[in-house]
Protein backbone atom coordinates (compact mmCIF):
# COMPACT_ATOMS: atom_id res chain seq x y z
CA UNK A 1 0.00 0.00 0.00
CA UNK A 2 1.19 3.39 -0.54
CA UNK A 3 2.69 5.52 2.23
CA UNK A 4 -0.20 6.93 4.16
CA UNK A 5 -0.04 10.84 4.64
CA UNK A 6 1.34 12.34 7.80
CA UNK A 7 -1.11 13.31 10.09
CA UNK A 8 -1.09 17.77 10.45
CA UNK A 9 -0.05 19.45 14.18
CA UNK A 10 -2.78 19.84 16.28
CA UNK A 11 -4.16 22.76 15.90
CA UNK A 12 -6.06 24.36 19.48
CA UNK A 13 -6.95 27.81 19.40
CA UNK A 14 -8.68 30.21 21.35
CA UNK A 15 -12.35 30.58 22.37
CA UNK A 16 -13.04 33.74 22.55
CA UNK A 17 -16.19 35.72 24.19
CA UNK A 18 -17.90 36.94 21.11
CA UNK A 19 -19.26 40.43 22.78
CA UNK A 20 -15.74 41.23 24.10
CA UNK A 21 -13.55 39.19 22.28
CA UNK A 22 -11.62 37.98 25.62
CA UNK A 23 -9.76 34.56 25.36
CA UNK A 24 -12.34 32.57 27.64
CA UNK A 25 -10.50 29.62 27.25
CA UNK A 26 -8.79 27.11 24.60
CA UNK A 27 -9.60 24.10 22.39
CA UNK A 28 -7.72 21.09 21.32
CA UNK A 29 -8.32 17.64 20.51
CA UNK A 30 -7.38 14.64 21.89
CA UNK A 31 -5.98 11.57 21.68
CA UNK A 32 -2.76 12.70 20.71
CA UNK A 33 -1.85 9.44 18.95
CA UNK A 34 -1.72 6.85 17.25
CA UNK A 35 -1.62 8.25 13.54
CA UNK A 36 -2.63 4.70 12.01
CA UNK A 37 -4.63 2.18 12.63
CA UNK A 38 -4.75 -1.46 11.32
CA UNK A 39 -8.30 -2.17 9.85
CA UNK A 40 -9.14 -6.01 8.46
CA UNK A 41 -11.92 -6.51 5.41
CA UNK A 42 -15.05 -7.44 7.17
CA UNK A 43 -14.40 -6.60 10.70
CA UNK A 44 -15.54 -4.03 12.70
CA UNK A 45 -12.57 -1.69 13.12
CA UNK A 46 -12.14 -1.32 16.86
CA UNK A 47 -14.04 1.70 17.87
CA UNK A 48 -11.91 4.91 19.72
CA UNK A 49 -13.27 8.16 20.38
CA UNK A 50 -12.38 11.35 19.33
CA UNK A 51 -12.75 14.06 22.38
CA UNK A 52 -12.58 17.71 22.13
CA UNK A 53 -12.17 19.78 25.65
CA UNK A 54 -12.75 23.38 26.35
CA UNK A 55 -11.15 25.16 29.34
CA UNK A 56 -13.61 28.25 29.78
CA UNK A 57 -13.99 30.94 32.24
CA UNK A 58 -17.23 31.31 34.48
CA UNK A 59 -18.50 33.87 36.98
CA UNK A 60 -20.20 32.35 39.86
CA UNK A 61 -22.29 34.74 42.36
CA UNK A 62 -22.36 33.33 45.74
CA UNK A 63 -26.19 34.39 46.27
CA UNK A 64 -27.06 33.21 42.92
CA UNK A 65 -28.66 29.78 42.13
CA UNK A 66 -27.14 29.42 38.42
CA UNK A 67 -24.00 30.08 36.59
CA UNK A 68 -23.31 31.72 32.86
CA UNK A 69 -20.92 29.17 30.97
CA UNK A 70 -19.00 31.08 28.27
CA UNK A 71 -18.72 27.98 26.56
CA UNK A 72 -19.98 26.68 23.35
CA UNK A 73 -21.40 23.00 21.86
CA UNK A 74 -19.15 21.22 19.98
CA UNK A 75 -20.14 19.85 17.07
CA UNK A 76 -17.83 16.94 15.37
CA UNK A 77 -17.90 16.05 11.68
CA UNK A 78 -15.47 14.26 9.50
CA UNK A 79 -13.57 15.84 6.68
CA UNK A 80 -13.53 14.78 3.84
CA UNK A 81 -10.78 13.75 1.33
CA UNK A 82 -12.08 15.48 -2.28
CA UNK A 83 -9.50 13.84 -4.60
CA UNK A 84 -10.85 10.43 -3.43
CA UNK A 85 -14.34 9.22 -5.13
CA UNK A 86 -15.83 7.61 -2.85
CA UNK A 87 -16.56 9.50 0.92
CA UNK A 88 -15.77 8.07 4.27
CA UNK A 89 -19.23 8.26 5.17
CA UNK A 90 -20.32 6.62 1.82
CA UNK A 91 -18.12 3.52 2.83
CA UNK A 92 -19.80 3.43 5.67
CA UNK A 93 -18.02 5.15 8.44
CA UNK A 94 -19.70 6.34 10.87
CA UNK A 95 -19.77 9.26 13.94
CA UNK A 96 -21.88 8.59 17.05
CA UNK A 97 -23.80 10.54 18.99
CA UNK A 98 -21.74 13.75 21.09
CA UNK A 99 -21.45 13.37 24.81
CA UNK A 100 -20.73 15.68 26.76
CA UNK A 101 -19.72 16.37 30.41
CA UNK A 102 -17.61 18.92 32.90
CA UNK A 103 -15.36 19.23 35.14
CA UNK A 104 -14.85 22.14 37.62
CA UNK A 105 -12.61 23.89 39.99
CA UNK A 106 -13.90 26.74 41.86
CA UNK A 107 -11.67 29.41 43.53
CA UNK A 108 -11.38 33.05 44.92
CA UNK A 109 -11.57 35.45 42.83
CA UNK A 110 -8.94 38.23 42.54
CA UNK A 111 -10.18 41.21 44.99
CA UNK A 112 -11.90 38.76 47.24
CA UNK A 113 -15.06 39.62 48.55
CA UNK A 114 -18.19 37.45 47.80
CA UNK A 115 -17.28 36.57 44.13
CA UNK A 116 -16.09 33.09 42.96
CA UNK A 117 -14.69 32.27 39.62
CA UNK A 118 -14.86 28.50 38.45
CA UNK A 119 -11.72 27.15 35.74
CA UNK A 120 -14.39 24.64 33.58
CA UNK A 121 -13.29 22.27 31.31
CA UNK A 122 -16.51 20.89 29.03
CA UNK A 123 -15.30 17.51 27.47
CA UNK A 124 -17.09 16.58 24.05
CA UNK A 125 -17.35 13.44 23.15
CA UNK A 126 -17.36 11.18 20.08
CA UNK A 127 -16.69 7.37 18.67
CA UNK A 128 -15.74 6.20 15.61
CA UNK A 129 -17.17 3.42 13.91
CA UNK A 130 -16.48 1.31 10.42
CA UNK A 131 -16.08 -1.94 8.86
CA UNK A 132 -14.22 -1.77 5.56
CA UNK A 133 -15.63 -4.05 2.56
CA UNK A 134 -13.68 -6.26 0.42
CA UNK A 135 -13.23 -2.97 -2.52
CA UNK A 136 -11.01 -1.51 0.42
CA UNK A 137 -8.24 -4.63 0.79
CA UNK A 138 -4.88 -2.75 1.08
CA UNK A 139 -5.88 0.37 0.33
CA UNK A 140 -5.21 4.01 2.87
CA UNK A 141 -7.21 6.15 4.21
CA UNK A 142 -6.58 9.19 6.03
CA UNK A 143 -9.59 10.23 8.63
CA UNK A 144 -9.67 13.48 10.17
CA UNK A 145 -12.41 14.72 12.57
CA UNK A 146 -13.21 17.90 12.95
CA UNK A 147 -14.15 19.51 16.77
CA UNK A 148 -15.75 23.09 15.72
CA UNK A 149 -18.21 25.42 17.41
CA UNK A 150 -18.86 29.31 16.06
CA UNK A 151 -15.60 30.29 17.64
CA UNK A 152 -12.91 27.76 17.18
CA UNK A 153 -12.05 24.62 15.38
CA UNK A 154 -9.65 22.12 15.42
CA UNK A 155 -8.73 18.48 13.67
CA UNK A 156 -7.91 15.20 14.37
CA UNK A 157 -6.21 12.81 11.71
CA UNK A 158 -5.82 9.06 11.26
CA UNK A 159 -4.43 7.23 8.67
CA UNK A 160 -6.54 3.74 8.43
CA UNK A 161 -4.54 0.90 6.71
CA UNK A 162 -6.80 -1.48 5.32
CA UNK A 163 -4.60 -4.29 5.60
CA UNK A 164 -3.71 -6.68 2.69
CA UNK A 165 -3.99 -10.17 2.37
CA UNK A 166 -6.43 -10.73 5.53
CA UNK A 167 -9.82 -11.36 5.24
CA UNK A 168 -11.89 -11.43 8.35
CA UNK A 169 -14.83 -14.34 7.90
CA UNK A 170 -18.65 -13.88 8.10
CA UNK A 171 -21.09 -16.57 9.56
CA UNK A 172 -21.54 -18.06 6.51
CA UNK A 173 -17.79 -18.42 5.28
CA UNK A 174 -16.16 -21.56 4.97
CA UNK A 175 -12.33 -22.37 3.20
CA UNK A 176 -14.31 -23.25 0.39
CA UNK A 177 -16.33 -20.86 -0.03
CA UNK A 178 -13.49 -17.96 0.62
CA UNK A 179 -11.33 -19.94 -1.52
CA UNK A 180 -14.30 -19.39 -4.35
CA UNK A 181 -14.53 -15.95 -3.97
CA UNK A 182 -10.56 -15.15 -4.69
CA UNK A 183 -10.16 -17.47 -7.22
CA UNK A 184 -7.95 -20.05 -5.24
CA UNK A 185 -8.08 -23.42 -3.93
CA UNK A 186 -9.54 -24.09 -0.27
CA UNK A 187 -5.76 -25.81 0.38
CA UNK A 188 -4.16 -22.97 -0.54
CA UNK A 189 -5.80 -21.06 2.28
CA UNK A 190 -5.75 -24.13 4.74
CA UNK A 191 -1.55 -23.56 3.76
CA UNK A 192 -1.53 -19.66 4.89
CA UNK A 193 -3.17 -20.05 7.64
CA UNK A 194 -2.65 -23.94 9.69
CA UNK A 195 0.92 -24.76 9.29
CA UNK A 196 4.23 -22.95 11.11
CA UNK A 197 2.27 -19.79 13.01
CA UNK A 198 -1.64 -21.08 12.63
CA UNK A 199 -4.26 -18.37 13.28
CA UNK A 200 -6.30 -20.97 14.59
CA UNK A 201 -5.50 -24.56 15.99
CA UNK A 202 -4.75 -26.89 13.69
CA UNK A 203 -6.25 -29.85 15.36
CA UNK A 204 -9.40 -28.11 15.97
CA UNK A 205 -10.20 -26.81 12.72
CA UNK A 206 -13.22 -27.98 10.18
CA UNK A 207 -12.27 -26.51 7.07
CA UNK A 208 -16.46 -25.86 6.59
CA UNK A 209 -17.02 -24.34 10.11
CA UNK A 210 -14.46 -21.62 10.81
CA UNK A 211 -15.55 -19.12 13.58
CA UNK A 212 -16.98 -15.71 12.47
CA UNK A 213 -14.82 -12.98 13.07
CA UNK A 214 -11.57 -14.96 12.39
CA UNK A 215 -8.84 -12.96 10.38
CA UNK A 216 -7.36 -15.47 7.73
CA UNK A 217 -4.42 -14.54 5.64
CA UNK A 218 -5.41 -15.44 1.79
CA UNK A 219 -1.31 -16.04 1.16
CA UNK A 220 1.82 -14.33 1.21
CA UNK A 221 2.31 -10.49 0.52
CA UNK A 222 5.40 -10.36 -2.09
CA UNK A 223 7.22 -7.10 -1.69
CA UNK A 224 8.20 -5.79 -5.54
CA UNK A 225 11.56 -3.31 -5.00
CA UNK A 226 11.19 -2.53 -8.85
CA UNK A 227 8.45 -2.35 -11.46
CA UNK A 228 7.46 -5.55 -12.66
CA UNK A 229 5.39 -7.29 -15.58
CA UNK A 230 2.14 -8.54 -14.62
CA UNK A 231 2.52 -11.51 -16.81
CA UNK A 232 6.03 -12.57 -14.93
CA UNK A 233 3.97 -12.29 -11.62
CA UNK A 234 1.25 -14.44 -12.85
CA UNK A 235 3.80 -17.10 -14.44
CA UNK A 236 6.45 -16.58 -10.81
CA UNK A 237 3.18 -17.62 -8.95
CA UNK A 238 0.94 -19.64 -11.24
CA UNK A 239 -1.89 -17.66 -10.65
CA UNK A 240 -4.53 -15.71 -12.37
CA UNK A 241 -4.80 -11.87 -13.12
CA UNK A 242 -8.30 -12.19 -11.62
CA UNK A 243 -7.25 -13.19 -8.11
CA UNK A 244 -4.27 -10.93 -8.27
CA UNK A 245 -7.02 -8.14 -9.38
CA UNK A 246 -9.54 -9.59 -6.45
CA UNK A 247 -6.79 -9.03 -3.67
CA UNK A 248 -4.97 -6.02 -4.71
CA UNK A 249 -8.13 -3.23 -5.36
CA UNK A 250 -5.20 -0.66 -5.67
CA UNK A 251 -4.14 -1.66 -8.56
CA UNK A 252 -5.11 0.57 -12.18
CA UNK A 253 -7.37 -1.39 -13.56
CA UNK A 254 -5.32 -1.05 -17.25
CA UNK A 255 -2.00 -1.96 -15.26
CA UNK A 256 0.32 -4.42 -17.13
CA UNK A 257 3.50 -3.76 -15.12
CA UNK A 258 3.07 -3.32 -11.43
CA UNK A 259 5.09 -0.68 -9.32
CA UNK A 260 7.36 -1.31 -6.60
CA UNK A 261 4.65 -1.96 -4.11
CA UNK A 262 3.63 -4.79 -1.31
CA UNK A 263 1.33 -7.45 -3.57
CA UNK A 264 -1.51 -10.17 -2.18
CA UNK A 265 -0.38 -13.33 -4.11
CA UNK A 266 -2.43 -16.14 -4.24
CA UNK A 267 -0.32 -18.98 -5.56
CA UNK A 268 -1.30 -22.24 -7.84
CA UNK A 269 -0.58 -25.28 -5.65
CA UNK A 270 -0.76 -29.09 -6.62
CA UNK A 271 -3.63 -30.77 -5.12
CA UNK A 272 -3.69 -34.80 -5.86
CA UNK A 273 -6.51 -34.04 -8.88
CA UNK A 274 -4.07 -32.80 -10.60
CA UNK A 275 -1.72 -35.39 -10.15
CA UNK A 276 -3.88 -38.05 -11.94
CA UNK A 277 -4.58 -35.53 -14.48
Amino acid sequence: ASAAPPAPPLDPRPLLDPATGAETGQVSVAPPGPDSLAVYVNCPMQSFGVTAFAAVGRELDATAAGALSKSRPVHFSIVEDEDEEQSLAELGLTLAPTTMYTGSEQVICEGGGDAYCASDTNFYHTAVSWTPQLEMMGRSRRLCVRAETSTFAAEKCFALEVQRCLYCTQPSDTLHSVAARFDTNWLQLWSANFQGDPVLNPHEVNPNAIAPGTVLRLGPVYQLRLPEDLAHILHEFQTSEAAIRRTNRDLAPDATVIPAQSLCVLPGICTQEDEWM
